[in-house]
Parts: structure tokens; C-alpha cells; sequence
């Protein structure tokens, strides 16, 4: 680490807890995810007022429109601007008040996208002048999201300008042959990822014997018979030794003589002592003849793990029960036991320290004194303006104990707080523990919760549908959204549920139930799709939308004033749905869609939704008229809408969705193809970074598929379609079955 400061770089350090008890949901990767949130301070302390402006500058041009995507997701990303001044279209950032929207897919950033977002994060702020040393400490407790967060950083910056150097340990005693840590490693050897295994024993009693005569100020040869006890008891570990040796000076069996001027020891004595073989029993002893602030202190930092936040200190210590907490933390610290990190809180020094003061508390009583703990945290938290930041620590802990919740009033207070704790979550791209704490939430409503408490229990199972979803649970959503169906009042209610439905079938390519699903939804709405179309009547369609937008002014088209209700909204979204649907399935019906959206358009007002439909409207005129003074129009009426999405940070989820239409189908008749290629770069990448995976894939295909056309160096072309499937592994064998195609031809025309 002393290297990489002296290089100017940044060390970051995570150690992974052990789950206490299924009481926990909070999961590794949210505490890795924070880590890298926390490194923002740290760059932001290292670099000039000069260095953190070229940084923030750097990191708006490689994220562009993603930019309020990345301070979602890193929220302290907000340090790089404290002295620059907010750039133009950087929407300020929403973390902290995430917990006050519905839920909405807009505001959720999936595991995939998550890493997609950290690898060009890394990019920018690692460099050789500036590397960063990541130091993952007990990966025998991380999680597999975690790893998929590592892996994909990795595998990303592999030959990129960046310097990241990944230290991880584990205990092999705790781990078993199909621990997910193996394939990890085995993942980033496959990866071309240089790796290198180092297996670190216990001290020899060689070692040993020269701590020992450092510690004491003797020769070795003096020091050999205590050191050989020590080993004995100890075998060579290096903290049981060290703790061993200081309890047999708490026992006074090691003391200092003033008149021989040196250290002594009983021999006899010491090896009569039964310490059980390891450091617990030590650790146990020496706590429960603690003064009772540091017992309590030590049991509330075990209640978190091995760590613990200065802020769940503030909020305790405002409590009559946990009055004294900041002092037994203090005091617990010169034992010793405990250190301060900074600013940020208190660690304990070793796992075997937590688990010795997890024996303070009786079995029995473990999941009563967790609920205490966490409404006593709860009741101080809720006082102030935002309790964001220890929501997941305050949940955790009271959820130890739902299961005894009485009060109809406090177990409707603990759901919605869990119900905070599952949006932010998925915020946070957790969809596992966001779906835990959204079953907990459902788990504490009353049983006649759709008639007692309406409106909170439709936006539970919607949002517990989509995690379910997003954590590739098909059967659990489905289920989830039937709840939905059945118990919604009114078409409006359900209209979300019918949404996340037809993503499921398209998304599992089941088209004809997606189209069948969608026609149905817009029947409800009042939208009367045809049996039938001629060609004559497509024409004439055609010829009367072109017409009306023909005269019509930018303002009228894609106004700033969004005034759309929300249900022509609703129409237009799931006509937009059929029109991908239908172009594979039934192309006569596209230009009618087109052409309704347009309608619909002009006449309730502009939206994201409207200026989508104008693109969509654009594309099909270029391929179903296609004359010479039809595509100058379509054209122009496209670059309107791309100049709006640009320029307006509530467009950011519809960009991947109108750069593929665009550029893949109608850019590439008025402007240069590699033109076109760097703009479905761009929406392949937005795509990505907003969870809208399959339309940032269909960028991607575009992306070969016109690079290919236009002469690209085959090689270069090779290496990107290899980066495009190793980003697309695991995910849509259909645009992973197009890439292949790319890659296969390349390989042929290059004679491989």
C-alpha cells in the first residue's frame, strides 16, 4: 500500500462480514458498491482544485448523458463538482430521495448495468501516474453479485489505459470445492487476466521465536522455551499468539522484573492452561470482566458485524439505553479491541473479536436484542430529515424480530420502512436484497391489506414483481403481477403490471403472447386496431400524418412543457411495444402504428414517449415510401428529436431506444456510416448504463453490422465483436446468435 500512496495512487479496502442470521438482507455487493462511492472522497482529497476539474470534465465526455445515471449510483461523485459548479444537463442527483419514488424502471440500475457504469469509472480515474489497489478482505462471505461486479471490472479494463490491482484473501478452512470464489479465479485466468495464488501459513516456530524475543528484548535462544509453549497452544497463529501472549501478562504469568531488569515467565503455570485451542475462549474471558459501556459497545458493533458507522453511534447515543455507546467505543479502543477508521466509524480487530462479543448476548435473546437495538436506532433515525444512509442497518436489525410484531399500526411502519430499504436496493442494483426486503414488507401487511391499505399494497407487488423479475425469477413475477390483476381496481391500477408483463414476453421471445398481451391492453384504452390493412389504405395513412407534420413548428413537436395525461402516455408506450413486436411478426400493421402514435402525438402534447413516435413515424417512411423527397423530411423530423434528448436529462431512458431507429435505419441514407457507428457505440453504451439491455444489445448488432458494410479494418472490427459477446455473455441468445454471425464472417474473411 506505502507503493501506491508514493505513486499517488488510491487504496481501497473492504472486508466482507458473515451473515449473522437470515435477519439480514442487506448483501456484500451493496457494501462493495458503497466502498467504491467512498473512493470518491478519497480522490477528491488527493487531486488539485486544477486535477478535479480535468477529472470531471473527462468523465462528462465518456458518460455524456449517462453522467446522472453515475451519480445514482455513486452519489459522491457530487465531490467532483463542489468546486467546478453543476455542467449544463447534469440532472441533479436523486440517491437520498430515491426511497420517495414508486419504483419506476427509470430510476433502477440493474447488477449489469452497475458494472458497466463502475468500468468506465475506473477508467477515467485510474491510470498508471494514478493506480488503485483494491483490497478485498474474507471473500469466503462475499456473495456472487459481488464477484460479477470484480469480474467485469476486470475483464473490461484487461489492455486499458487504467491500472487496477485487485488483492483478495479468504480462509481455505472456511470454504468448501464449490465455493463460487473458484470459478471467479478460474473466470479471470480464462479471461487473460494475469493472477498469481499465494497460500500464507502460520507462523513457523522459527518466526514465532523471533516475535517473541522482539516483543520481549531478548535473544532467541532465551525466549525458545516461552515460544515454544506459545507455538503449542497457538500453532502459529499469528492473532491467537499475539492475544495468548497478552493474556498471560493480564494473568501476570508474563510480567516485567524491575530487580533481574528483564521479562519472566511461569513455564509450568503456562502450560498448564487450557485455552480450548483457540483465541475465543481467550477473547470471551477477557470480555466478561469489561466494564459494562464497553460489553454494551462491543455488542452493539457485533450487531453489524465487524464494522460499524459513526452516524448509528450519533443516533444511539441520543437514546436513553445506549447513552453511553460513544464511551465504551472510545474506551474499547485502548483495550485494543477496536479501532477508529477516520471519520467513517469503528472496526473491530479481528473476526474472532465479533465473535467473542456475540456470546455477550444468550442465544435465546439474539433476536429480541437485534429488534431492540434497531428500534431504539429506528426511533431517533426517523426524527431527522433523511435516515437514507442507515436504512439498511435499521431494517436488518428490526427484521430479526418481525415475526413477534403485534401492533397492526408499528407492523404497517416497519413494512414501509422496508419498502424504502427494497427501492433503494434496487437502486442500487441489488435485486436479490431488494426482493428479501419487499417479502418482508408483504410479510407484516394485514390479510386484508388490499382493502385496508390500497395504495401501498399495489405498489408493493408491482415492485415486488419487477425484483423478482430482475433477479431471473420468470415463475415468482408472474405470480407476483397476478395479484395485481386480481385485486387492482380500475384499468389505471394495473397498467404498470401490464407493462412489466409484455417486457417479460418479448424479453423471453415470446412475441405472439407479447403482441396478443399489448393489442389487449390498448383495447382496454379505447384504441381500435384494425383485422386488416390494405396497401392503399397504408398509403393513404401515410400521406395524411405526413401532411400534418409537415407544417407543424419544432415547438408543437417536442415542446419543452411536458403536458401528455398520463393514460395517452400509457397508449403510446404500449403502441411503441407493438410496433417493435409487429416488425418481425406482422410488418403491414407498422405503418399504422407509426402513424397513431403521431396522432396521438399532435394532438394531447409533447412527452418522451411522442418524440419517440416521431423517430418510429421517420423510419417507416424511409422504408415504406422511400422517395427522394420523403427521407430529407424524415430526416429532419429525427434529428429534432435527437437534439431533444440530448439537450433534456429526462429523456436519458428513450436514447438507447432512438439511436438504434435512427442510426441503424435511417442516418445511415443521409450520413457517413462511421458516423452512424460511433452513435450506436453511444447508444449501446447509454443502453447498458440504464438497464435498457435489449435495446442497448440491438445497438451493438447495428454497430458490427454497419461497420462491417463501410470497410472497418477487420481485425479492429474482430476485437470488437469479441468485446460486444463478452459483455452479452448469459444474456439474449438472440442478439448473442447475430453477433456470432459478425464474428464468424469477419474470422472467414480474414482466413481464419
Amino acid at each position: 500500500t506505502a507503493r501506491v500512496d508514493i505513486a499517488e495512487g488510491y487504496v481501497v479496502c473492504h472486508k466482507f462480514d458473515q451473515k449473522l442470521s437470515k435477519g439480514q438482507s442487506s448483501s456484500p455487493v451493496l457494501e462493495l458498491i458503497s466502498v467504491f462511492d467512498d473512493m470518491c472522497l478519497l480522490i477528491r482529497k488527493k487531486r488539485s482544485k486544477k486535477e478535479m476539474e480535468d477529472l470531471l470534465l473527462e468523465l462528462q465526455e465518456v458518460f455524456g448523458a449517462d453522467f446522472p445515471i453515475l451519480r445514482r449510483l455513486l452519489p459522491n461523485i457530487a465531490v467532483f463538482l463542489s468546486n467546478v459548479g453543476e455542467s449544463d444537463g447534469v440532472a441533479p442527483s436523486t440517491v437520498g430521495g430515491e426511497e420517495k419514488n414508486n419504483g419506476n424502471k427509470s430510476q433502477m440500475i440493474n447488477l449489469h448495468a452497475a458494472c458497466f457504469m463502475l468500468r468506465r469509472f475506473f477508467g477515467v480515474v485510474s491510470s498508471a501516474s494514478h493506480p488503485v489497489m483494491l483490497f478485498l478482505d474474507d471473500l469466503q462471505w462475499c456473495d456472487k453479485s459481488s464477484l460479477t461486479v470484480v469480474d467485469g471490472i476486470l475483464s473490461d479494463m484487461a489492455g486499458s489505459s487504467g491500472c487496477l490491482f485487485v488483492v483478495g484473501s479468504y480462509r481455505n478452512n472456511e470454504v468448501d470445492d464449490d465455493h463460487i470464489i473458484f470459478p471467479f479465479i478460474d473466470g479471470l485466468s480464462s479471461s487473460g487476466i494475469k493472477t498469481t495464488k499465494l497460500s500464507l501459513e502460520g507462523l513457523s516456530r522459527e518466526d514465532l521465536n523471533s516475535l517473541v524475543s522482539d516483543t520481549l528484548c531478548q535473544f532467541p535462544r532465551v525466549c525458545e522455551p516461552l515460544s515454544d509453549i506459545v507455538f503449542q497452544k497457538t500453532r502459529g497463529n499469528p492473532f491467537f499468539a499475539l492475544s495468548f501472549l497478552k493474556s498471560l501478562h493480564e494473568q501476570r504469568l508474563l510480567d516485567y522484573c524491575d530487580r533481574k531488569r528483564r521479562w519472566v515467565w511461569d513455564e509450568d503455570r503456562i502450560i498448564a492452561l487450557d485455552v480450548t485451542g483457540n483465541v475465543l475462549h481467550l477473547l470471551v474471558s477477557k470480555m466478561h470482566g469489561l466494564s459494562e459501556d464497553v460489553q454494551s459497545a462491543l455488542k452493539v458493533v457485533s450487531c453489524f458485524g465487524t464494522k460499524m458507522k459513526a452516524s448509528i453511534a450519533e443516533y444511539l447515543s441520543a437514546t436513553s439505553h445506549y447513552s453511553n455507546v460513544l464511551d465504551g467505543l472510545e474506551e474499547s479502543c485502548k483495550l485494543g479491541l477496536m479501532i477508529k477508521v477516520g471519520c467513517w466509524g469503528w472496526r473491530l480487530v479481528h473476526d474472532k473479536v465479533r465473535e467473542a462479543a456475540s456470546t455477550l448476548v444468550l442465544d435465546c435473546e439474539k433476536n429480541q436484542y437485534h429488534y431492540s437495538l434497531g428500534m431504539a436506532l429506528y426511533s431517533t433515525a426517523k426524527q431527522g430529515s433523511d435516515m437514507s444512509d442507515v436504512i439498511f442497518d435499521i431494517a436488518d436489525q428490526i427484521n430479526y424480530g418481525i415475526d413477534g410484531l403485534v401492533n397492526p399500526d408499528l407492523r404497517c411502519e416497519i413494512s414501509k420502512l422496508n419498502v424504502l430499504a427494497g427501492i433503494k436496493a434496487g437502486v442500487c442494483s441489488d435485486y436479490v436484497t431488494s426482493r428479501s426486503y419487499l417479502r418482508n414488507a408483504l410479510k407484516l401487511l394485514p390479510k386484508n391489506h388490499w382493502e385496508c391499505d390500497y395504495d401501498e399494497s399495489l405498489r408493493l407487488y408491482v415492485l415486488l414483481a419487477r425484483s423478482a423479475y430482475c433477479c431471473r425469477d420468470r415463475e415468482g413475477a408472474c405470480n407476483t403481477l397476478q395479484h395485481v390483476f386480481d385485486h387492482a381496481n380500475c384499468l389505471g391500477d394495473k397498467l404498470d403490471a401490464y407493462r412489466l408483463r409484455v417486457l417479460m414476453y418479448t424479453d423471453n421471445g415470446q412475441l405472439e403472447e407479447a403482441y396478443i398481451a399489448t393489442q389487449d391492453v390498448l383495447k382496454q384504452l379505447g384504441e381500435e386496431i384494425p383485422e386488416s390493412i390494405s396497401t392503399k389504405e397504408t398509403r393513404e395513412m401515410l400521406q395524411r400524418t405526413s401532411s400534418m407534420l409537415s407544417g407543424a413548428p419544432k415547438a408543437s413537436l417536442l415542446g419543452a412543457d411536458w403536458n401528455m395525461e398520463r393514460s395517452v402516455e400509457f397508449i403510446l408506450e404500449f403502441y411503441q411495444k407493438l410496433f417493435v413486436i409487429a416488425y418481425s411478426a406482422m410488418p403491414e400493421y407498422v405503418p399504422f402504428f407509426a402513424c397513431r402514435m403521431v396522432q396521438l402525438s399532435m394532438k394531447h402534447g409533447s412527452s418522451k414517449n411522442s418524440i419517440m413516435s416521431y423517430v418510429q413515424f421517420a423510419t417507416v417512411i424511409c422504408y415504406t415510401t422511400y422517395t427522394a423527397a420523403d427521407i430529407p423530411e424524415a430526416c429532419r423530423l429525427s434529428k429534432l428529436a435527437i437534439s431533444t434528448i440530448k439537450n433534456d436529462h429526462r429523456c436519458i431512458d428513450i436514447l438507447p431506444k432512438v439511436y438504434f431507429i435512427y442510426y441503424a435505419f435511417v442516418a445511415p441514407l443521409t450520413e457517413p456510416l462511421q458516423s452512424c457507428v460511433d452513435n450506436l457505440r453511444r447508444g449501446f453504451e447509454c443502453g447498458i448504463a440504464s438497464g435498457d439491455l435489449s435495446y442497448g444489445f440491438a445497438n451493438c448488432v447495428h454497430d458490427a453490422r454497419l461497420s462491417l458494410l463501410m470497410g472497418t479494418n477487420l481485425p479492429t472490427l474482430l476485437k470488437k465483436c469479441e468485446y460486444y459477446l463478452a459483455v452479452l455473455k448469459n444474456y439474449n441468445k438472440l442478439t448473442h446468435a447475430f453477433l456470432e454471425v459478425y464474428r464468424d464472417t469477419i474470422s472467414i474473411l480474414m482466413g481464419k
